[in-house]
């Protein structure tokens, strides 16, 4: 069997596992990212909304808050070094209803304190129409930090980047074992890292590294399970559950409905932040996601989870119409709503089980949870904001351990 030996080893090809090969590869040589599917990003980084969150939902105690708002000044800092397509098109949030006024107007003063950049407080339907002239609300908040991103580009840049510092990708790479390597790394070193054995189409090998960074998605949680380590010298890692989200697109050729994006008041346990208004950088609309939850049971989505029906879609479309003309009551005028595509969502609590013993809630986790073994759970949104800070993060960790 063929060996290999890397300085790291970076588990999974999306948008944030590429964002720490590209930091790693930067200052470590031989870097490398395992990808067990053809192409990179083929999961939760290739069905979202692709937005730039402000931050605003999360305090600084919270990893989403800190490194949301820390990647946000990051993203449009790359974006616009490395020519990603990008626009800051901002965001409207906004009160459909008398019971909801309350939530927007702590939503800006939270905001405010948080150090969100200029939210604005529009104080009548007037005052909103000036932003959206199409929308339908009480009141809302203006975020003009808000923007959106062309994912795709992203990674292809990231992915770039990395190569170019020396780091190598290797795709159709399914890791058939992780164990502790046998021998010391080096006649210096008591570490004995890891050996991964990785099957890439059929040619099998071992990769032998002191540092893995475990970005795998929706089988990060079973990847480090795997490893057999035995709680309380160990910590047992949380589970993932998974929500599908959906979305629609309009069919247009004329103006957009919307100038940018426009959120309901989301849901209380910020489960999902409602179907909203998105204008892509290429100036298409789309509407979503909604919140679907599997069932507990379920512990790794197949590509099932991502075809519908077309009883499915019928059902859906009705959910989103109703949904989207409570803030856009002529969006008929503006084209035929149609089924684009769904996405799966890691996520570390669930309705029906609550947090699963995990006392982090619905928290980003990014830990050292064994001596070189470095876990990513949980990066649903905001994780595309957030894929630079991240990978700040996990250097952070790495950098404390010498």
């Amino acid at each position: 069997m063929a060996q290999l030996s890397s300085s790291a080893v970076v588990v999974g090809g999306g948008v944030v596992g590429l964002s720490v090969f590209r930091e790693l590869s930067a200052v470590l040589p031989d870097v490398i990212l395992l990808e067990k599917t053809s192409s990179l990003g083929q999961a939760t980084s290739s069905r979202n909304s692709g937005v730039i969150h402000s931050g605003i939902y999360h305090p600084d105690k919270m990893l989403k808050g800190r490194l949301c708002r820390r990647g946000r000044s990051l993203l449009y800092s790359y974006c616009a070094e490395r020519g990603v397509p990008f626009s800051r098109c901002g965001k409207v949030v906004i009160a459909s209803s008398n019971n909801e006024i309350s939530y927007i107007k702590n939503l800006h003063a939270a905001s405010k304190k948080l150090g969100v950049p200029s939210p604005e407080f529009l104080d009548t339907p007037e005052a909103v129409r000036q932003v959206e002239p199409n929308v339908d609300a009480l009141c809302g908040v203006h975020f003009p930090s808000t923007g959106v991103v062309d994912v795709p580009d992203l990674m292809s840049k990231l992915h770039a980047d990395g190569v170019e510092s020396g780091g190598e990708v290797l795709l159709n790479s399914k890791i058939t074992a992780v164990r502790r390597a046998t021998r010391a790394l080096g006649p210096r070193s008591k570490e004995t890292g890891w050996t991964l054995s990785v099957d890439q189409g059929g040619d099998c090998y071992d990769v032998t590294t002191p540092l893995v960074v475990n970005a795998a998605g929706h089988s990060a949680p079973s990847l480090y399970t795997s490893l057999g380590l035995v709680a309380p010298t160990y910590p047992a890692p949380p589970r993932h559950y998974f929500a599908r989200g959906n979305y629609f697109k309009l069919s247009s050729s004329g103006p957009p409905v919307v100038n940018g994006l426009v959120y309901p008041v989301p849901s209380r346990d910020l489960s999902g932040l409602g179907i909203h208004a998105t204008v892509g950088v290429d100036g298409g609309v789309k509407f979503g996601p909604d919140v679907e939850w599997f069932s507990p049971s379920v512990s790794l989505p197949s590509g099932d989870f991502y075809v519908l029906e077309d009883a499915e879609v019928d059902s859906l479309k009705a959910k989103f119409s109703e949904a989207i003309e409570r803030y856009l009551p002529n969006l008929s005028d503006f084209g035929d709503l149609q089924y684009d595509y769904s996405g799966v969502r890691p996520k570390l609590s669930h309705p029906d089980v609550g947090h699963g013993g995990f006392d982090g809630g619905a928290d980003f986790w990014i830990r050292q949870d064994s001596v070189g073994f470095i876990n990513l759970f949980g990066i649903e949104s905001p994780g595309v904001t957030s894929c630079l800070a991240i990978s700040e993060e996990v250097k952070k960790i790495i950098d404390a351990r010498h």
